[in-house]
């Protein structure tokens, strides 16, 4: 099963969201009070869905399914998920946001939003995290009395099931022990090259925000991204992108003795004399550096840089844009 817990619940990682949510809540109806506290930040788009997907994918290891699914393609896959169902209905806890769609070679595929743990009830499960509209879909299918009737008729065991149901087209799932991967294809979404690429459209449509709350604290901003083992700046701040400072300043080799490899093997943010960096820029006297992670991995940093003395909430500020960005 290639299902692993996610170290932090949602609400955790988008604070702003779940205050948000909290608000919005007063002036749901009573139908909408059902459904969980994420299905609604989705759905009222006070939790972005890329954003999110982004974050999740990352925390379970797990591909994604596109939201812009075929018509018929999506018909054809709620019939199979309706047998799917049948044979796995003793498990008590499907529901509009976890449900089965199909099996593939002896492993039950099941779509879904978040964690559950219940889920380690299922033998080889292979979970996939899926947008609203997608869920919604299937369980119209699944979960209304047309679809509950259909699918009381069928009785095939779940070997039986898989010996005659095949993928979908457009999933291709390749076997490789000791783990699953997932190929790209027209019904998943992108794997991890691709979404780290979507995580740096996200930081870069952000910028302009993120380095308007950057410049309360520090005198200069900016977004450094790792390429071939080097930093490589990657966005600043408006003002001192103004000042024309040559980015080659900033390009350091993570094999050599740094400021920015002591972050990145420690993981954790640091703050520096100038001096340290080896520059001598303008009037800045500090640097404060904050790794800006895709899961466990260190992507890129965020570096905030100051011409008088550091404040103690300075790294929090940028350890907090870190986790707004990844």
């Amino acid at each position: 099963m290639n299902y692993v817990k996610a170290s932090q619940n949602w609400e955790e990682v988008f604070i702003q969201e779940a205050l948000d949510l909290e608000e919005k809540m007063t002036t749901l109806d009573a139908a909408d009070l059902n459904k969980s506290r994420l299905r609604l930040a989705l759905e009222n788009e006070i939790l972005d869905w890329k954003k999110y997907q982004l974050w999740i994918t990352s925390e379970l290891n797990c591909p994604s399914l596109k939201d812009d699914i075929d018509p018929a393609q999506l018909d054809e896959m709620a019939s199979k998920a309706r047998e799917t169902l049948a044979t796995v209905s003793h498990h008590e806890f499907w529901n509009e946001n976890l449900m089965p769609i199909d099996t593939w070679d002896g492993n039950l595929l099941v779509i879904g939003l978040e964690k559950n743990h219940q889920l380690v009830e299922v033998p080889n499960c292979i979970f996939m995290v899926a947008p609203p509209s997608v869920l919604a879909a299937f369980a119209s299918h699944l979960f209304s009395e047309e679809g509950v009737g259909e699918t009381s008729l069928v009785s095939t065991s779940l070997d039986e099931l898989d010996s005659v149901s095949s993928l979908p087209d457009g999933i291709d799932i390749n076997a490789a022990a000791p783990k699953l991967s997932f190929d790209m294809t027209s019904m998943l979404g992108p794997k991890e090259p691709a979404m780290e690429t979507n995580l740096w459209d996200y930081i870069s449509e952000r910028h302009d925000e993120y380095s308007f709350e950057a410049r309360k604290q520090f005198d200069a901003y900016m977004v450094l991204k790792i390429e071939n083992k080097r930093t490589q700046v990657f966005k600043m701040d408006p003002d001192f992108q103004k000042r024309e400072t040559s980015t080659q300043l900033f390009e350091y080799d993570l094999a050599s003795d740094n400021p920015f490899k002591k972050v990145l093997e420690s993981g954790n943010s640091e703050s520096f004399n100038i001096n340290q960096l080896g520059l001598n820029l303008f009037d800045f006297k500090y640097a404060c550096i904050t790794p800006l992670k895709r899961g466990s991995n260190t992507i890129g940093f965020l570096l905030g840089l100051k011409t008088g003395r550091l404040a103690e909430n300075d790294q929090t500020l940028l350890e907090d844009l870190a986790k707004e960005s990844a």
